[in-house]
């Protein structure tokens, strides 16, 4: 048994280091497809050992990867787009699944859930999609579509796809960097698509994504709108529209009504999913309604473990909700503290920053954790932290909140000077040596000044020559910040 892997790309020398490690443990061919590449990207798959071909760029996906398939000399073809990876551990889970069902004949190829992430912002999950990656190489098996290209079975004898349930395939590609200019292409294609053949029901869900994306929000809301309407489905996409939408309502300031009547209509198509009860919670806090806002959050935290402890899902509908954790866990722990409730708002805190990194959400824990010894939060934050390489970053950032053991803790575990003397001393709580390290300071301060003064310096142009003055203007905003946090 042979499998090909093959891959599209143009100016991909980012991408394809990662995708050329992933298929080397997968396939015994590689085969890239350049269309007009003007970096390393030929040159890096050249040395990889893959089979490089040229195809002239048409605008047309579809034909692209239909050629590539054609080139491929295996029974089982991976074809992953250049910012796509399996991890490492769920390669052999892929060749194991290929393995068990090559004898079935029935079987043309397996479904996968694909994680959105942005490598921009630390991997933020950003979306989950079920994909077609893994297939047979069939000369019934060909992609349609100049944009947003679908793989379809052209052939008269049923061919199964199976859910890979324990399969994940990341997918870098919509990176924050990236996103507007990928918009921009896909929208310009896909009007001359539409001018081209006319007008299709399921148009209006990317154009909806396109518009949304270069911030259009009007034409992306009347775009999701016409989605709902026809009620065309699109694999693991199908509830996308419905969110898309309820989040443009809110962010243009519509009429309360018509955002409750948004998420009203998406709960009733979607019962079983979290993510309108949680978005339904987050308007009822914005509102200042908080015993509702706590019952929908609550009721939408309870919906997405069951939906995702759930072994077969539906093919149509994707994970929307895994991107709102965090905005549910700081709504439920705002409210735990308003209740007085420290230990749930500590709580709550810590699992929004597990489930996405922000100075603001450190601010919200840290207030929690000022009741507790320095060993419990350094546990708590150690959890959250990769220590010792990130002691110095979470030391500066511990510099204003109150918990001096512990910043004096992250200090020393980062190996090097975060705090001048003086606040050292202040921090273990040692008065006397940081009165006289004052007193000896403001003395050659004085000193320096009218020195200075003699030279014609301003005071405000020796300030900046000041050690750690830097240092003490971000610790200024943070302060302000935290004051207007709390």
């Amino acid at each position: 048994m042979k499998i090909s892997a093959c891959v599209i790309v143009k100016n991909e020398e980012h991408h394809l280091p990662k995708w050329l490690d992933c298929v080397k443990r997968l396939a015994d061919e590689i085969i890239v497809v350049d269309t007009g590449s003007n970096d390393r990207t030929v040159e890096l798959a050249r040395a990889a050992g893959a089979k490089v071909v040229f195809f002239d760029w048409i605008n047309d996906f579809a034909a692209a990867k239909n050629y590539a398939l054609d080139q491929a000399t295996g029974e089982w073809i991976i074809n992953l787009d250049a910012d796509e990876y399996f991890p490492p551990e769920n390669c052999p889970k892929v060749l194991a699944l290929i393995q068990r069902y090559h004898p079935d004949r029935r079987v043309g190829g397996f479904l996968c859930r694909r994680i959105d992430i942005d490598p921009d912002q630390d991997n933020k999950y950003l979306d989950d999609v079920t994909v077609l990656r893994v297939f047979r190489n069939s000369r019934f098996l060909r992609y349609e579509g100049k944009i947003h290209e679908l793989l379809v079975y052209q052939g008269h004898r049923p061919l199964e796809m199976k859910l890979a349930t324990d399969i994940r395939l990341m997918h870098t590609g919509y990176a924050e960097s990236v996103s507007a200019e990928k918009a921009r292409r896909n929208l310009e294609i896909l009007l001359a698509e539409q001018k081209r053949r006319g007008e299709l029901p399921a148009d209006n869900f990317y154009l909806a994504d396109c518009y949304s994306g270069l911030g259009e929000y009007d034409k992306a809301i009347a775009c999701a709108r016409r989605t709902i309407a026809s009620d065309v489905r699109f694999l693991g996409m199908t509830n996308h529209p419905y969110l898309l939408l309820i989040r443009l309502l809110i962010l243009e300031k519509h009429p309360a009504d018509e955002v409750d009547e948004a998420i009203a209509m998406a709960r009733k198509r979607f019962p079983a999913l979290p993510e309108f009860a949680m978005m339904e919670g987050m308007t009822a806090w914005q509102r200042r309604e908080y015993y509702r806002a706590e019952q929908e959050l609550r009721r939408g935290l309870a919906l997405y473990r069951r939906w995702q402890a759930e072994p077969h899902q539906d093919f149509y509908v994707g994970d929307q909700a895994t991107n709102l954790l965090p905005e549910v866990y700081d709504d439920l722990g705002q409210l735990a503290a308003m209740k007085g409730d420290t230990d749930e708002a500590r709580r709550c805190f810590t699992e929004s920053l597990k489930e996405r990194r922000s100075d603001d959400r450190l601010v919200y824990l840290c207030r929690t954790l000022r009741g507790v010894s320095a060993e419990q939060a350094v546990a708590i934050l150690n959890d959250l932290y990769d220590i010792p390489k990130e002691a110095g970053l979470l030391a500066r950032k511990l510099y204003t909140l109150r918990l001096p053991a512990v910043c004096l803790y992250y200090e020393a575990q980062s190996g090097a000077p975060v705090y001048p003397a003086f606040d050292r001393h202040v921090f273990a709580g040692e008065s006397r040596d940081a009165a006289r390290l004052a007193a000896d300071t403001a003395a050659a301060l004085a000193g320096m000044g009218h020195w200075l003064q003699g030279k014609g310096v301003s005071m405000a142009e020796a300030a900046l020559l000041l050690p750690g003055a830097k240092e003490r203007d971000a610790a200024d905003r943070e302060a302000r910040l935290g004051s207007q946090l709390g």
